[in-house]
């Protein structure tokens, strides 16, 4: 897990993401804000990620109890995953941080600018 500084350090066009794992979960959880999809659905959603890493995320979401898995037996088998209560109140604080950290990275930007200046690049990134 990245320390403070390393939080910091990864706000990029105004995102927050204290790490991989937490940016990983937190893309699996807006795909899911538009109610129950498929395996498929969310992997079409989700451009660049593997589907490796989405069945992964979605085991994740779903043994944290954010996500409702649901298994149809059909031929082919037929999988729809849902964001539930304790995942949408998640979303919500998400959805704060995104705006905290869109607002402050010109402020984060200036102190990063100040901090090396005095300290001749210690705290560059």
């Amino acid at each position: 897990m990245a320390g403070a500084h390393g939080a910091i350090d990864r706000i990029d066009a105004g995102r927050l993401d204290a790490n991989q794992h937490f940016a990983g979960v937190g893309r699996g959880r807006r795909a899911l804000r538009k109610g129950r999809q498929r395996n498929g659905e969310l992997a079409r959603r989700l451009e660049g990620v593997t589907p490796k890493m989405l069945t992964q995320t979605l085991r994740v979401l779903e043994r944290d109890g954010l996500v409702r898995r649901e298994v149809f037996a059909v031929v082919p088998p037929r999988v729809e995953y849902e964001l539930i209560e304790l995942g949408q109140n998640l979303a919500g604080l998400l959805n704060q941080i995104r705006s905290w950290s869109e607002q402050h990275v010109p402020d984060i930007k200036k102190a990063r600018a100040r901090a090396a200046a005095v300290n001749e690049g210690e705290w560059a990134v």
